[in-house]
Protein backbone atom coordinates (compact mmCIF):
# COMPACT_ATOMS: atom_id res chain seq x y z
CA UNK A 1 0.00 0.00 0.00
CA UNK A 2 3.36 2.23 0.23
CA UNK A 3 4.25 1.48 -2.98
CA UNK A 4 0.82 2.71 -4.34
CA UNK A 5 0.31 5.66 -2.12
CA UNK A 6 3.67 6.98 -2.77
CA UNK A 7 3.37 6.70 -6.66
CA UNK A 8 -0.43 8.56 -6.53
CA UNK A 9 1.36 11.36 -4.32
CA UNK A 10 3.78 11.79 -7.18
CA UNK A 11 0.95 11.61 -9.96
CA UNK A 12 -0.54 14.43 -8.10
CA UNK A 13 1.87 16.28 -6.93
CA UNK A 14 1.59 20.08 -6.99
CA UNK A 15 4.33 20.13 -9.73
CA UNK A 16 1.77 18.82 -11.95
CA UNK A 17 -0.45 21.50 -11.50
CA UNK A 18 1.22 23.34 -15.25
CA UNK A 19 0.05 19.76 -16.84
CA UNK A 20 -3.49 20.18 -16.21
CA UNK A 21 -6.41 18.26 -15.14
CA UNK A 22 -7.15 16.28 -17.73
CA UNK A 23 -3.40 15.14 -18.22
CA UNK A 24 -3.25 13.81 -14.95
CA UNK A 25 -6.31 11.70 -14.92
CA UNK A 26 -5.20 10.34 -18.14
CA UNK A 27 -1.85 9.65 -16.52
CA UNK A 28 -3.61 8.31 -13.65
CA UNK A 29 -5.84 5.92 -15.07
CA UNK A 30 -3.13 2.94 -16.53
CA UNK A 31 -1.93 3.00 -13.07
CA UNK A 32 -5.21 2.72 -10.97
CA UNK A 33 -6.01 -0.12 -13.50
CA UNK A 34 -2.85 -1.51 -13.32
CA UNK A 35 -2.53 -1.65 -9.81
CA UNK A 36 -6.71 -2.82 -9.22
CA UNK A 37 -5.88 -5.90 -11.43
CA UNK A 38 -2.87 -6.68 -9.00
CA UNK A 39 -5.40 -6.79 -5.63
CA UNK A 40 -8.49 -7.40 -6.98
CA UNK A 41 -8.19 -11.43 -6.22
CA UNK A 42 -9.00 -11.61 -2.46
CA UNK A 43 -10.56 -10.08 0.34
CA UNK A 44 -9.40 -6.02 -0.54
CA UNK A 45 -12.38 -4.20 -0.66
CA UNK A 46 -11.54 -1.66 2.28
CA UNK A 47 -7.58 -1.23 0.58
CA UNK A 48 -9.40 -0.61 -2.30
CA UNK A 49 -11.61 1.65 -0.93
CA UNK A 50 -9.30 3.48 0.97
CA UNK A 51 -7.16 4.44 -2.12
CA UNK A 52 -10.31 5.64 -4.18
CA UNK A 53 -10.47 8.12 -1.37
CA UNK A 54 -7.02 8.81 -1.25
CA UNK A 55 -7.11 9.38 -4.84
CA UNK A 56 -10.51 11.95 -4.51
CA UNK A 57 -8.60 13.78 -1.82
CA UNK A 58 -5.37 14.08 -3.87
CA UNK A 59 -7.38 15.33 -6.83
CA UNK A 60 -9.75 17.94 -4.42
CA UNK A 61 -6.69 19.58 -3.18
CA UNK A 62 -5.22 19.66 -6.52
CA UNK A 63 -8.34 21.51 -7.73
CA UNK A 64 -8.10 24.02 -4.87
CA UNK A 65 -4.69 24.72 -5.56
CA UNK A 66 -5.31 25.52 -9.40
CA UNK A 67 -8.52 27.56 -8.81
CA UNK A 68 -7.83 29.41 -5.66
CA UNK A 69 -10.90 28.54 -3.68
CA UNK A 70 -10.07 31.48 -1.30
CA UNK A 71 -12.76 29.41 0.73
CA UNK A 72 -15.31 29.26 -2.01
CA UNK A 73 -15.56 25.76 -2.80
CA UNK A 74 -18.27 23.53 -4.21
CA UNK A 75 -18.53 20.00 -3.34
CA UNK A 76 -21.10 19.05 -5.26
CA UNK A 77 -19.60 20.52 -8.12
CA UNK A 78 -16.37 18.35 -8.03
CA UNK A 79 -18.22 15.37 -7.09
CA UNK A 80 -20.08 15.75 -10.38
CA UNK A 81 -16.73 16.74 -12.30
CA UNK A 82 -15.54 13.31 -10.96
CA UNK A 83 -18.29 11.27 -12.21
CA UNK A 84 -18.57 12.59 -15.54
CA UNK A 85 -14.57 11.91 -15.43
CA UNK A 86 -12.30 9.68 -17.37
CA UNK A 87 -11.07 8.40 -14.02
CA UNK A 88 -10.80 5.03 -12.98
CA UNK A 89 -11.89 3.54 -9.33
CA UNK A 90 -10.01 1.11 -7.90
CA UNK A 91 -12.77 -0.36 -6.17
CA UNK A 92 -15.99 -1.34 -8.61
CA UNK A 93 -19.08 -3.19 -6.85
CA UNK A 94 -19.61 -6.79 -7.72
CA UNK A 95 -16.25 -6.77 -9.86
CA UNK A 96 -13.71 -7.23 -7.23
CA UNK A 97 -13.59 -10.04 -4.86
CA UNK A 98 -15.53 -11.77 -6.88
Amino acid sequence: MKAIRSELHELTSRKKLDEGLEAILQQLTPVIRGWRNYFQIGNSTKKLQELDRYVQQRLRRLVRAMRGSRGHWKEKVFTAWINESSLAYFYRPARCGA
